[in-house]
Parts: C-alpha cells; structure tokens; sequence
C-alpha cells in the first residue's frame, strides 16, 4: 500500500490525533508536507512508494469536478470541496467520501 494512503487512513480514523482540527485544509497542508518531505526516500527505497500511480491524483481531481459539474478551472480537488462546503469538518468527510468512491470505482478498497 502506498505510504500517503496509509497516512489518510490513520488521519481518517483519529483526525484529533494527527491534525488541530478536523479540517480538510489542515489535511492537505499536512499530506503535501509529507509528500514532498517523502519523496526523496523513494530514490534511496525504490521499495517504498509514496504513491504509485504518478498521475492518481489528477484523475481524482477530475472524479471531483465531475461530481460537482464544475469545469476543471485550475481548482485542485480539495479547494472545491472546501469551497462547496458549509464547513472544514463537513469538508474532511465529504473529501475522504468522495476519494473512497473514487477508489471503489476503480476497484480498490480504501475504507470499509
């Protein structure tokens, strides 16, 4: 399993412990982080993927848009969200709800 899909699980399932509050923008500030902080361990483990699928989250952002009938104006997927939310906790949730059917449509499980 890919090191960022790991990471959104925990978050997912205890956000208090990972984030100050359940906010899809602290989520993403904080898996960007990761991500970039990551990355230079994939040249020393090749074994170790941060994700494997290098155009994943561009077909995401497109699910997202779609799901939303908005154009993809350069809005990255977690902005619109955010954006069409009453809150950054309704956010969070409706962020890992659309990244699950994302996953499920393409045939792989990521929450239960």
């Amino acid at each position: 399993m890919d090191l960022l899909f790991n990471l959104l699980k925990k978050i997912h399932a205890r956000p208090g412990l990972y984030l100050r509050s359940k906010s899809l923008t602290n989520l993403i500030h904080l898996s960007h982080g990761f991500y970039w902080g990551t990355e230079a361990c994939e040249e020393e483990h090749p074994d170790i993927a941060i994700i494997t699928e290098p155009d994943f989250w561009f077909k995401f952002n497109e699910f997202v848009h779609k799901y939303y009938n908005k154009t993809m104006g350069g809005m990255d997927a977690a902005w619109l969200i955010t954006d069409l939310s009453d809150s950054e906790e309704e956010a969070f949730d409706k962020y890992f709800e659309l990244l699950n059917m994302f996953l499920k449509q393409r045939g792989q499980i990521f929450l239960d």
